[in-house]
């Protein structure tokens, strides 16, 4: 029987607090999210290739060991917009109409009636921000954060853009609607990381009795390799030869010491402990593929593919929570390796913050807060499944356990151990053919449940 879309209730406040360990107060929530960074490219994760990037991102790595740090921890989809939908709703992007980018289509975005994460929060007495790249709609006002759930926004519409160029319209910035007068004269990686600061400490100056939301979308290390001029000559890098390669490790830097201003604004406040910081990417990197448009030299380590496939490394993604106090930690950081998703912060972020999702608002996340806090001795056990590119001719995939199915349009399936294999080297459909059928109606079964189109179906 397929997994059916998960209705959480969660607990209220009081009962958070004694039954986790959790202050009564509402904590603050900061999601803070990369862009097509590979998934062995931060210390914490490995360092990437030959361990080249092992020192370069020391704050990222502080945060990974003072929380815990998912091994098996994916995002809806494997490029920007579907996985962005997903995380913003908390559904599978089948379910609010953006399987894929929207980039060729007019007019696209993220329905104006399917309630987002900022809008939930926000009902809870949250103060919302949105920093950085949004690309979730450009064209119509309806698509706008002012109009998701967000108070403040500061950043750009679209999917990718320069980093230190801000001549072209399409590029630009904007705050709450409105273009910025004076361009930055900074590399826009720092621009939002003081940016997300500036917002932290205006909010305790100015809302010292109500807690934020800040969702801060950092559009790197997305191609173009733009990488801070200021940057080149750090000694951490000078022993990377190619030159690619070392663009991308200056701009990991960048993003590294942003990671760590917005922190240390944290710290200064005073906020630190009472805010529940969640790292993430977005999808996989697009690695070194000269086919692959966008590509930026990314590395994901172990992993099959990248950004665009539905093979693990397009979807499986770094995903670490800290929560000082709240969230157990362990010399070197804790490490789970439940099958996480994206799409679980919504309930997680509504449970923490005392809320409840009634059962007729559905989400097919999970909430995290019992594994996180160690409440729940035992691992999450789920399915869960992936689609792009349509029904027959797109890319197909359910993981089950530690089994993985993968089919490309019309192609036989195929079938991975993960356990013994998380690289997908070796096929094991044919001496598992019930496993295969069996998976194959799990996922056919998911997209009648799933589909936001009529007749969408599959065999």
């Amino acid at each position: 029987m397929i997994s059916k879309p998960i209705v959480f209730v969660a607990p209220l406040l009081p009962f958070l607090a004694a039954s986790t360990g959790i202050a009564a107060d509402k904590p603050n929530i900061l999601v803070i999210r990369a862009d097509d960074a590979g998934y062995a490219d931060f210390g914490f994760q490995g360092g990437g290739i030959n361990g080249d990037f092992a020192d370069l991102t020391p704050r990222l790595d502080s945060l990974s060991r003072s929380g815990a740090r998912f091994t098996n921890a994916y995002v809806s989809g494997p490029t920007c917009c579907p996985s962005r939908a997903g995380l913003r709703t908390g559904r599978y992007q089948q379910r609010v109409g953006m399987e894929d980018n929207i980039v060729d289509f007019e007019n696209a975005g993220l329905a104006p009636f399917q309630q987002t994460i900022a809008d939930r929060l926000r009902s809870l007495d949250y103060r919302t921000y949105a920093i950085g790249k949004w690309h979730l709609g450009d064209d119509l006002p309806d698509f706008h954060p002012n109009q998701r759930g967000f108070d403040e926004f500061f950043g750009f519409l679209t999917g990718a853009r320069s980093y230190y160029e801000y001549e072209n319209p399409a590029d630009r910035l904007e705050r709450n609607g409105e273009p910025l007068e004076e361009r930055p004269d900074q590399y826009l990686t720092n621009v939002f990381g003081n940016a997300a600061a500036n917002y932290l400490a205006s909010h305790a100056e100015n809302r010292t009795d109500e807690p934020f939301f800040m969702y801060l979308a950092f559009n790197a290390v997305h191609a173009p390799l733009d990488p801070d001029p200021d940057s080149r000559d750090d000694p951490r890098i000078q022993d990377i030869e190619d030159e690619n390669r070392k663009k991308l490790a200056t701009m990991t830097i960048s993003l590294d010491n942003a990671v760590g201003n917005v922190r240390d604004k944290l710290l200064e406040l005073g906020t630190r402990d009472n805010t529940l910081v969640v790292f993430l990417n977005d999808n996989g990197g697009p690695e070194d593929n000269p086919e692959l448009e966008g590509r930026n030299w990314s590395d994901n380590g172990p992993l099959r593919e990248g950004k665009r496939s539905l093979y693990e490394g397009g979807i499986r993604v770094p995903f670490v929570a800290s929560w000082p106090g709240t969230i157990p930690t362990a010399p070197g950081g804790r490490v789970l390796d439940d099958t996480v998703i994206s799409l679980d912060l919504l309930p997680t972020f509504i449970a923490a913050a005392g809320g409840q999702i009634f059962p007729d608002i559905a989400t097919d996340g999970a909430n995290l807060l019992p594994r996180i806090t160690a409440r729940a001795p035992n691992p999450l056990e789920r399915c869960l499944f992936w689609r792009i590119g349509g029904p027959v001719d797109g890319q197909r995939a359910v993981r089950q356990g530690d089994w993985k199915l993968y089919r490309n349009g019309r192609d036989q399936p195929e079938l991975y151990d993960l356990a013994s294999d998380v690289g997908e080297s070796e096929d094991l459909a044919d001496p598992e053919p019930e496993r295969v059928a069996k998976m194959l109606d799990l996922h056919a079964e998911w997209v009648r449940a799933s589909s936001s189109r009529s007749g969408d179906g599959e065999r």
